[in-house]
């Protein structure tokens, strides 16, 4: 019991280390602006989205801030469009029949809210490509040569699919990036390229430390910038927002 009890403490510090430094990327976004004479709109239907999506980067679980990102976009929308039909309950049961690409539609149909409209778009097709695409790790073991080539090839295919969605700095850097395995020093760029076992395992592990998580925090940008156009008030447990900065 002892050993398991000294395990579970120095995993408990690695992992505590690790969300200390995750910490800084979410406060070095700006606080949410109110603009003078509006009135920030509470966001308790929103609320437990914004706060999930936050503990899930936090703690290191990035696809699942980009799946509560997106869905508190979603929900944002919902909310903007049931309040221009008065909040009537069967509007509200037409519009949660709608799918998000829809209600990302209806919202481009408001000049003053296109832009947030591309960032909606944007975490739609980002969740849907990392909920639907899992990546394998090529261990050769009681594998056929042809099943070893399909591990390869669907993830490398997988990984070009999920790279197209990072902003060009950041696919810079990520492309630029090195790993050393078994021997062999190669940069995820080269990697996509080289299409052969080590490439593969490369690129399965710079999906998982640098592509996921940097799509996680551009999910959590874009999240906040459709909160900031539409004056949503959140408040969370890392980072409060309850104060708002005015502009004028």
């Amino acid at each position: 019991m002892r050993g398991i009890l000294k395990v579970f403490s120095e995993l408990e510090t690695s992992e505590r280390k690790s969300r200390l430094g995750r910490l800084p990327a979410l406060d070095s976004i700006s606080t949410v602006e109110v603009y003078t004479g509006l009135m920030p709109e509470p966001a308790d239907s929103i609320d437990s989205f914004v706060t999930e999506a936050v503990e899930a980067y936090v703690n290191g679980l990035y696809r699942s801030c980009i799946f509560f990102c997106a869905t508190a976009v979603h929900h944002i929308f919902i909310e903007a469009l049931l309040a221009e039909r008065d909040r009537d309950v069967r509007a509200l049961g037409q519009l949660h029949r709608l799918r998000f690409r829809d209600v990302i539609d209806e919202i481009r149909k408001r000049p003053l809210l296109q832009a947030v409209a591309e960032d909606a778009d944007w975490l739609r097709k980002t969740r849907n490509k990392v909920a639907a695409h899992s990546f394998h790790v090529t261990t050769g073991v009681a594998r056929s040569q042809d099943q070893l080539r399909f591990e390869i090839e669907s993830m490398v295919r997988d990984a070009r699919a999920l790279i197209s969605c990072l902003e060009p700095q950041d696919k810079i850097r990520v492309e630029a990036g090195t790993v050393t395995c078994r021997n062999r020093t190669i940069t995820f760029g080269q990697a996509l390229q080289t299409e052969d076992r080590v490439g593969a395992e490369v690129v399965w592990h710079d999906l998982q430390f640098s592509v996921i998580p940097a799509l996680a925090f551009e999910a959590y940008k874009r999240m906040y910038r459709v909160m900031k156009r539409l004056q949503i008030y959140v408040t969370t447990r890392y980072h409060t927002r309850a104060t708002y900065e005015t502009t004028k």
